[in-house]
């Protein structure tokens, strides 16, 4: 064992190590946060867990469960990929690349995973020819009153979407190229070219042959659209092929709640 006592040599050595100076201190903890910051960004697909258990379903309704149990989103081309072939899939706690390995392999599809965004193709299609750059966009959806609440907010083809919230607003992540579909119960569907745009104002306008339909009910006469029960109909040409005498027993029986009673044999009376 050495001695040690003679500390004052031993303090004039230690003095000779070099001293980090404090900007460089600063600029390692800087670029420690940026990392784990940047890795906690792009880790997501390998981190997460998903849960399936769906049998004879189509590839549509499996994406469509991992859209909603996940922060995953699907796009492709609904001409080029088949999402209608019919699959079975049972996994518990499994990563993405798992469950479309599983999912691809019994649809001949190919996947490529860039963060939560996920592009399917065609098996031994070019990557490159289904890749597509996307941007966000934003947008309010009204009508002659104000905004809407509650409209759907889709791009053709793809299972992106959204609805729009209490101010009538959206948010969405979509091709460039993508067309925007707006629908809303009693309004017709718009059709809008994202093409150059960021920013949209969608205008809503009502249907007018559907909002305009009088049903006829027990005490008078309302519209459809001003109905909160449930409403049964029958048309005019399924009365003439029904071989009856009077039309309450032609309604009898073909639709719900109606029940008809012959009092007396004359032709037309009930």
């Amino acid at each position: 064992m050495k001695n040690l006592s003679n500390l004052e040599g031993f303090k004039s050595n230690f003095d000779l190590l070099p001293k980090i100076p404090m900007r460089m201190k600063l600029a390692a903890f800087c670029l420690t946060c940026f990392l784990s910051t940047a890795s906690a960004g792009t880790l997501y697909s390998q981190s997460a867990r998903i849960s399936l258990d769906m049998r004879n379903a189509s590839v549509e309704q499996v994406l469509q469960e991992i859209e909603e149990s996940s922060e995953f989103y699907f796009m492709y081309n609904s001409k080029l990929v088949n999402v209608d072939r019919k699959v079975n899939i049972k996994v518990k706690d499994k990563s993405i690349e798992t469950i479309l390995n599983e999912i691809c392999k019994a649809a001949n599809i190919e996947y490529s995973v860039n963060d939560k965004q996920i592009i399917l193709r065609p098996k031994g299609m070019d990557a490159n020819a289904t890749q597509q750059k996307t941007k966000t966009i934003k947008g309010i959806v009204n009508d002659q009153f104000g905004p809407i609440t509650g409209a759907n907010v889709s791009v053709n083809g793809t299972t992106i979407g959204t609805i729009t919230d209490m101010d009538g607003r959206f948010t969405l992540e979509v091709p460039e190229n993508a067309t925007l579909q707006v629908s809303f119960i009693g309004y017709l569907t718009q059709n809008v070219k994202v093409e150059g745009q960021t920013d949209f104002t969608i205008s809503m306008k009502e249907d007018t042959q559907k909002l305009d339909k009088v049903v006829v009910i027990g005490y008078g006469t309302q519209k459809k659209m001003n109905l909160t029960g449930s409403v049964a109909t029958i048309s005019a040409e399924n009365i003439a092929t029904i071989p009856v005498s009077n039309i309450s027993n032609a309604m009898a029986g073909r639709m719900p709640g109606i029940f008809s009673y012959n009092k007396s044999g004359m032709p037309g009376v009930s």
